[in-house]
């Protein structure tokens, strides 16, 4: 079975816990699953312990300077356990909107078996299988703890601004 994996929060530079939640669960998948095969998509070509992810548990990227290779159709040679991990980058020319746009093109014209997005933004064409993650629901059953009024300074200053 083909799986495919948004990997573009795993591979951002300062990671938050959506970002290191993507990042160790497709390392552990690399770890442990021989029999399937898994395509990381990615606006950016993958850095640090994504591109070995045959390494330690932890990788610290530590300023290491890796030689990037991107063929001419996007792909990108990674390391795995198995050798049943692949990346494709896929490109896209606005600062926003890469998974609602380029990764929705990918999943019309050459979509994996199964989808897994480790964040909560899942493209608008995607495939019947998909799977998203959904970090947190607290502010559906604490609707207190999420008020506008309670944003911070910021948010009566961008609202007066708006």
């Amino acid at each position: 079975m083909l799986i495919g994996i948004d990997a573009s929060r795993a591979n951002r530079d300062h990671k938050s816990g959506t970002e290191w939640y993507a990042y160790y669960i497709i390392r552990w998948l690399a770890k442990l699953d021989s029999k399937n095969q898994y395509i990381l998509y990615t606006d950016k070509p993958l850095k640090g312990g994504l591109l070995d992810l045959a390494t330690s548990q932890y990788f610290a990227d530590g300023g290491k300077i890796e030689k990037i290779k991107v063929d001419k159709k996007s792909r990108q040679e990674i390391i795995s356990p198995h050798n049943n991990f692949k990346c494709k980058v896929l490109k896209w020319p606005f600062t926003y909107f890469w998974t609602q746009g380029r990764l929705s093109l990918e999943m019309f014209f050459q979509p994996p078996d199964v989808l897994f997005i480790p964040s909560h933004a899942l493209p608008l064409i995607h495939p019947k299988k998909s799977i998203v993650t959904i970090h947190d629901i607290g502010f559906t059953k604490e609707k207190a703890l999420y008020r506008k009024e309670d944003l911070g300074p910021n948010y009566k200053a961008t609202k007066k601004i708006l």
